[in-house]
C-alpha cells in the first residue's frame, strides 16, 4: 500500500501541475504537493527498526522529484529529509488522527514553502516576497488537505490500526 500512496502522489503531482493554472495571478485552489503528504503517511507503515529505509525511500523520493520536477538537483533530497524527520518526530509525540491531519500537512505545506522559497532566494531566482509565500500557500492547501485524509483513509483501512514507531 505505501508503494501505491507514493506513486500516485508522485504521478498526481506532475499530472495536475501540467493539467491546472499553475502561473502566478492565476495560481489554481488545487496546487498539488501531495508527496509532502505522502511521505508524512507512509511513515508508520515502516517498523521500528526500519527508520533507516524510511530515509533511503525519501531519499530517492527526492531525487526523482528533482529529476523530473524540478531543474535544482539535489534540492528536494535534502527537503524531503527535513520533512521526513519532522514527520518522525510528529508521529512519535502527537496523536495523528483525521482531526490533526489538517493542522499537520498545514504546517509540513509550509515548511515546505519555506524551504522551497528559501533556495530561491539563495540562489536568486526570487527575491523575498512574503505575500507571494502566502498566496502560494493559501492555493496550495484545499487539494493537499482532502487528498491527504483521503490516503490517510485507505492506508488506515488496509491496516486495521496505524501503530506509532515507538
Amino acid at each position: 500500500m505505501m508503494v501505491f500512496v507514493l506513486v500516485v502522489s508522485f504521478l498526481f503531482d506532475g499530472i495536475l501541475t501540467n493539467f491546472l493554472p499553475s502561473f502566478q495571478g492565476d495560481l489554481s485552489l488545487f496546487t498539488p504537493y501531495l508527496s509532502v503528504v505522502a511521505l508524512f503517511l507512509i511513515f508508520p507503515l515502516y517498523h521500528k527498526n526500519d527508520v533507516k529505509k524510511y530515509y533511503l525511500t525519501v531519499a530517492i523520493y527526492g531525487f526523482l522529484y528533482d529529476v523530473f520536477y524540478t531543474n535544482i538537483l539535489m534540492s528536494h533530497v535534502l527537503f524531503f529529509l527535513i520533512l521526513a524527520f519532522l514527520s518522525q518526530k510528529i508521529w512519535k509525540n502527537i496523536e495523528v488522527n483525521y482531526f490533526t491531519l489538517p493542522l499537520i500537512f498545514t504546517v509540513l505545506i509550509g515548511i515546505y514553502h519555506l524551504l522551497l522559497m528559501g533556495i530561491l532566494v539563495i540562489f536568486n531566482v526570487i527575491k523575498p516576497n512574503f505575500n507571494q509565500y502566502l498566496y502560494l500557500f493559501s492555493h496550495s492547501l484545499l487539494l493537499n488537505l482532502i487528498v491527504g485524509e483521503i490516503f490517510y483513509f485507505i492506508l488506515y483501512k488496509t491496516k486495521k490500526k496505524i501503530k506509532i514507531n515507538g
